[in-house]
C-alpha cells in the first residue's frame, strides 16, 4: 500500500503524525481497532516500533479516560466481545509523544493553559474550556490564534456516508465482530416477549 511504502522510506529523522481515540492521565494514547489485523494502524505499528520513527499523537483532552491504558488495552479486545452496538473494537496503544490542545497552546506562546471544563450541547459537545494565564502580549498572541481558528468552518469537510450509523445489513457486516445490528435477526428472534 501507499502508506506502507511511505513508512518503509521513513526513519529517525522523520515525523509520523496521528490521532488517538483515548488518552489517560499518564500520557498514554490508544486507537480503537475495528478490523482484523488492525487496518491501517496495523500496517503502521511495526514500523513505528522498529524503525525509530518519531511519532506525534495529536489528541484532545476530550479523549481523557479514567484508568491506565496500559492495563486496559489487554482487556479490550474485539475477539473477546460477545455483543456490541456496531463494530466491536480492540484498544491499541500508540507509541509516541502526545500533544493536546493545552500543550499546543503552551508550545505556541509563553502561557499556562489550564483546562477546567469539557463538553457542552447544541454543537459544543466536543468543546474544551481553557483558561490562559501569562503576560498580556503572550495571551493576546493565543487569542489571535483562537480567533483565526473560530473563523474556520464549524465542521471539517467529511464524507457524508461516514456519518451514517451502521444498520443491518451494511457492506461491513461481514467484518463486524459481535455486532448487534448484524446479528439482530438472530439475537432479537431468540428473545421471547412475555
Amino acid at each position: 500500500s501507499c502508506l506502507e511504502q511511505t513508512l518503509q522510506a521513513m526513519g529517525p529523522d522523520d515525523l509520523f503524525v496521528t490521532g488517538a481515540n483515548a488518552l489517560d492521565a499518564f500520557g498514554h494514547a490508544a486507537l480503537l481497532i475495528g478490523s482484523s489485523g488492525g487496518g491501517g494502524y496495523g500496517t503502521c505499528m511495526h514500523f513505528l516500533y522498529t524503525e525509530g520513527i518519531r511519532t506525534l499523537i495529536l489528541t484532545s483532552v476530550m479523549k481523557l479516560i479514567p484508568g491506565d491504558l496500559t492495563r486496559l488495552s489487554p482487556q479490550i479486545s474485539r475477539k473477546k466481545c460477545d455483543f456490541s452496538y456496531g463494530m466491536a473494537c480492540s484498544l491499541a496503544p500508540i507509541p509516541g509523544e502526545v500533544l493536546t490542545e493545552a500543550q499546543a497552546i503552551e508550545s505556541y506562546a509563553r502561557v499556562n493553559a489550564l483546562v477546567f471544563a469539557k463538553g457542552g450541547f447544541s454543537g459544543a459537545e466536543a468543546s474544551v474550556a481553557i483558561q490562559i494565564e501569562g503576560e498580556q502580549e503572550e495571551v493576546e498572541k493565543v487569542l489571535h490564534l483562537v480567533e483565526q481558528i473560530k473563523a474556520l468552518p464549524s465542521q471539517p469537510p467529511v464524507d457524508a456516508d461516514s456519518l451514517a450509523e451502521c444498520t443491518y445489513p451494511c457492506s461491513g457486516c461481514s467484518q463486524h465482530r459481535s455486532c448487534a445490528y448484524a446479528n439482530k435477526q438472530t439475537i432479537f428472534h431468540s428473545i421471547k416477549m412475555s
